[in-house]
């Protein structure tokens, strides 16, 4: 079931369930989350799973710049540097996540 927001039902209840436990809930315009670099934000090119800036040359997983994209939006990430600082962490994460 889809209300006139657009969001289904279930996601509603888990938003409600979230502030429940107290947990920030933003509204993030997601245009161009995926095709942004997190990096420069400029506009790069995403390959499947693969994002690729060719202003800067910054590569990443492409799920992984859209989120940082979206807390860059949101102030959750107070810059590029902290986006820098824990894409070490989050690119070791996913690399062991996804080892064949």
């Amino acid at each position: 079931m889809i209300n006139n927001s657009g969001l289904k039902m279930e996601d509603l209840k888990g938003i409600r369930n979230a502030k429940l436990l107290g947990v920030r809930i933003v509204y993030v315009d997601p245009e161009y989350t995926n095709q942004e670099c997190s990096r420069c934000g400029l506009i790069g090119n995403r390959s499947g799973k693969v994002f690729k800036c060719s202003h800067c040359g910054h590569v990443d997983y492409a799920d992984v710049n859209a989120a940082f994209n979206i807390a860059l939006r949101q102030g959750i990430c107070q810059s590029v540097a902290d986006r820098d600082v824990t894409e070490g962490t989050l690119k070791r994460q996913l690399q062991e996540r996804w080892r064949p």
